[in-house]
């Protein structure tokens, strides 16, 4: 399974301030990621533990075959593994997975490790492949027929956007989420596919921010409106910008609003910061202000209006008075603001739906 880097140009500055250019690289599984209990044997076992747990993203993995590290019995002596690739584009490997690993040092064996990886064989495995599940597939050295490609697999279709043809950029995450990046649009999407299906897109309930450019807008009501009663001047394409956020429930919340919520819960017990929690949302969901639909609002409106102009008192068969100077109430001041402010009440620019 080892490959000679005969490629291997670039030089390394080894542990003991000499030089040497990268000597090998392996296929190896990972087999510690975290933290470990800090050796105190000696200072270089425990300085060795202490970097491993400083930094998420040092693993260590076990080389098979070979003279590598089949001899290895103890976990502790396999060398720290760090990413060759930028932090801010690499996903941290889990145990069992397989990686490329570059050393270097005038100890090839047990020198310093570099790692490029996770290998994984098909976007649909994102989430975790071992190399019994496939993870080397691709690979001439794979133990499994490659997968059917999945470019001509329907169900398929949009979940991943690395074989859509306006795709310009992805960055996926784990498991049923990514950011795509598109000719003057990004996508943010969290469930693309079905719940524990990741070769069936979602197409009932994926929540995703839309952020488009340069979309072509006509006003196509105003122009039907134009069309029937031949009033008004028709609408020409205009290039806007459009947000557009998507989920079965939205909630736009602020940090001092009323009922005021916790919005930045961290658990640091579990190591983990949720934001919202579970139990949270659904205190959200039961109890935050619903938004208004102004269009409602404004028939609901106008119909008090035609009421409050229309009424009489039943008891003497006559009119209201207009005006109330008294209370400093003016029925006639309403009559010439309502119609202007039902003109204006209602957002231009955003919209809703049930």
């Amino acid at each position: 399974m080892g490959i000679d880097n005969k490629f291997a140009t670039g030089q390394a500055s080894s542990g003991n301030g000499s030089v040497g250019a990268f000597k090998n690289f392996q296929l190896a599984e990972v087999v510690t990621v975290g933290t470990v209990p800090v050796n105190q044997t000696n200072d270089a076992l425990k300085n060795k533990d202490l970097i491993f747990n400083a930094d998420p993203y040092i693993i260590r993995c076990r080389i098979v075959g070979g003279n590598y590290d089949n001899v290895i019995t103890n976990n502790g002596l396999l060398p720290n593994c760090f990413p060759l690739m930028p932090k801010m584009v690499s996903p941290i490997p889990k145990v069992g997975e397989y990686v490329l690993v570059f050393m270097f040092g005038p100890d090839e064996k047990y020198g310093d490790r570099f790692y490029v990886g996770p290998i994984i064989s098909n976007p649909t495995a994102y989430n975790k492949q071992t190399l019994i599940d496939g993870a080397t597939d691709g690979l001439s050295i794979g133990i499994y027929t490659p997968e059917r490609d999945l470019s001509k697999v329907e169900s398929i279709k949009g979940v991943y956007a690395d074989y859509d043809t306006n795709n310009t950029y992805s960055l996926n995450g784990r498991d049923n989420a990514d950011i795509v990046f598109k000719p003057s649009e990004v996508l943010i999407r969290a469930g693309k596919f079905i719940e524990n299906e990741p070769k069936k897109f979602n197409g009932v309930n994926p929540a995703y921010i839309q952020i488009k450019n340069g979309f072509n807008y006509t006003d196509q009501i105003n122009n039907a409106i134009v069309a029937i009663t031949g009033v008004g001047k028709q609408s020409k394409s205009q290039k806007i910008s459009v947000n557009n956020i998507v989920a079965d429930k939205i909630n736009l919340l602020t940090y001092n609003g009323s009922p005021n919520f916790n919005l930045t819960e961290r658990d640091l017990v579990n190591s983990t910061t949720p934001y919202i929690t579970d139990d949270e949302m659904n205190t959200i969901l039961s109890t935050a202000h619903p938004l208004v639909f102004g269009d409602i609002l404004l028939e609901y409106l106008k119909a008090l209006r035609a009421a409050f102009d229309s009424h009489i008192h039943n008891n003497f068969g006559m009119s209201p008075p207009t005006d109330n100077v008294t209370l400093g109430a003016s029925v006639s001041q309403f009559k010439i603001l309502a119609p202007k402010l039902e003109t204006t009440m209602l957002s231009k620019n955003i919209r809703i739906n049930w």
